[in-house]
């Protein structure tokens, strides 16, 4: 039987192979560095507990009353509690902004670090097999690092500071109609929903837990 951290390493590099295949398309001539950078991302955002495995031994014996049944709950058994995958965007992108910065700048790819939390959060929860963009990966990346103590962001901030990031890296600035579609993407991926003390400000969902076998 695999041991905890063998169980640990094939989860992480499951992970880390779907993150890589979204990716590699955008950065064909750098997947080494790639696989590098978010190896170091998942260990700054990434929790990964393992399945637990237990084995039960009983002895099974024929009944004097029937000797050709034998009794089903004296044998044996094995029961797995499952593992847990827990991605915290809080630790990835906030914890790790100054990482995030330094990968990006390796890789040659703005927000690596948000799109790649983005992909693996419907890889794990939305299941909505959606292709994540610089969009949202710009937006998600400039709520995280305006928010408050509460985890809540004003609507009305994002675009300015949106697209004074998209220029800083040469990129063309959003409109109103593709930050809104940015924002309803993000919000069907349950990344964020309305506040619900001020439906101006949005709420961001720090982690999720899934589990696995």
């Amino acid at each position: 039987m695999a041991t905890d951290k063998e169980l640990i390493e094939s989860k992480k590099s499951e992970l880390l192979r779907s993150a890589i295949e979204s990716l590699a398309s955008r950065l064909p001539k750098a997947r080494g560095d790639l696989e590098s950078a978010l190896n170091r991302a998942f260990d700054i955002g990434l929790t990964i507990d393992p399945p637990e495995y237990s084995t039960s031994f009983g002895l099974i014996t024929a009944s004097s009353f029937s000797p050709n049944r034998f009794d089903p709950d004296l044998g044996d058994g094995e029961s797995v509690k499952p593992g847990n995958v827990r991605l915290d965007m809080r630790r990835l992108l906030v914890a790790g902004a100054q990482t995030a910065r330094d990968i990006a700048a390796t890789v040659k790819l703005p927000w690596l670090l948000p799109m790649t939390a983005l992909i693996l959060w419907d890889r794990l929860w939305s299941l909505l097999r959606i292709k994540i963009t610089d969009e949202e990966a710009c937006v998600i990346w400039i709520m995280w690092m305006n928010c408050d103590e509460d985890q809540t962001v004003p609507e009305t901030i994002l675009l300015p500071k949106v697209n004074e990031d998209r220029a800083r890296y040469g990129h063309a600035p959003l409109s109103e109609k593709e930050l809104a579609d940015a924002l309803g993407t993000l919000e069907r991926m349950q990344c964020i929903k309305r506040s619900r003390n001020d439906p101006a400000r949005w709420w961001l969902r720090e982690w999720i837990r899934v589990k696995y076998r």
